[in-house]
């Protein structure tokens, strides 16, 4: 991520460093979230910790993740997209989601994310799979 990356660069360096890398690399999440970072996802709220926890959580039980921005605004440093998330878990099974997020970018990192997200499809019991730790 660079020092002139546009708030939308900075939401996909995110997606592609965070979730779709294989693995959990913790120490790659000060480079894109603020020590400050709240999450508020389906009504659970994660701070930077909490996120950290869901993140590691997530790798344990995704082999992959590809995230695809179906749509995006950007109106000064909040960033809005609508994008699909397609889950592979380690034990085959998949999942879908779809995400309404509202990123806030300062500093060239994502302060803030409040999302709301819809299964498509796969087991029920991944519906909390955004907030899940």
């Amino acid at each position: 991520m660079s020092a002139h990356s546009t708030p939308l660069q900075t939401v996909r360096d995110l997606f592609d460093v965070l979730l779709e890398q294989p693995g959990f690399q913790p120490e790659h999440i000060p480079q894109h979230l603020a020590a400050h970072y709240r999450q508020e996802v389906d009504g659970q709220v994660l701070d930077l910790a909490g996120f950290t926890a869901h993140l590691a959580h997530l790798k344990t039980l995704c082999r992959s993740i590809r995230i695809e921005i179906l749509s995006s605004a950007v109106n000064g440093n909040i960033v809005f997209t609508r994008h699909r998330a397609d889950v592979v878990k380690h034990s085959g099974d998949t999942l879908s989601m779809l995400v309404m997020a509202e990123f806030t970018v300062e500093n060239g990192k994502i302060s803030a994310c409040r999302e709301l997200t819809h299964q498509l499809s796969g087991d029920s019991s991944d519906r909390d799979i955004g907030s899940r730790v």
